[in-house]
């Protein structure tokens, strides 16, 4: 019997991690992809989804933000998703390092996943906390739409979390 089906069987079965027929010491298969995972990738999954519930947590979504508050939580809301989506791939079985620091190349690849309007989003998020760092100007807009974004950035992050923990755990 091939080790990945033995230890698939065995997940079945409820025997995770039995060693004897484990591919990889420290590996997991993920029923949804059928990927193995060693251990480094594991912490992988683990640390930037982690991080990206640490972030999504303190972005401030309120009438009352100041200036600086605003620019912060875009920010945070932009690199809570992005470490979310590096969980998210690393659980699907990505080889996320392949994508070097390129943040476009994260964009790409979360597209061909969740598919083309959460890549858009995902630019202008990107775009927007770009501008909120490095433009004194930026705060043009009526209060409302900057809201409104962050709104649909915690959302999209509390669902590629789950979805990336789902994955991983399985």
């Amino acid at each position: 019997m091939r080790a990945d089906v033995a230890q698939l069987v065995e997940h079945v079965l409820g025997k995770d991690g039995v060693s004897g027929s484990i591919p990889l010491i420290g590996s997991r298969v993920l029923e949804v992809t059928g990927v193995v995972l060693e251990s480094s990738g594991s912490k992988n999954v683990q640390g930037h989804l982690r991080l990206a519930e640490g972030l999504i947590k303190t972005v401030k979504v309120s009438e009352a933000l100041s200036e600086y508050e605003l620019r912060n939580a875009f920010s945070r809301a932009y690199y809570a998703l992005f470490h979310a989506c590096r969980g998210y791939l690393w659980a699907t079985g990505v080889d996320v390092e392949s994508l070097g620091r390129k943040h476009g190349r994260l964009h790409d690849e979360m597209e061909k996943w969740l598919g083309k309007a959460f890549g858009d989003f995902l630019r202008k998020l990107y775009e927007s906390r770009r501008k909120s760092d490095y433009v004194p100007e930026w705060n043009q807009l009526p209060l409302e739409k900057y809201l409104e974004e962050l709104r649909t950035a915690q959302m999209q992050c509390y669902f590629v979390l789950g979805t990336g923990r789902r994955l991983f755990s399985n």
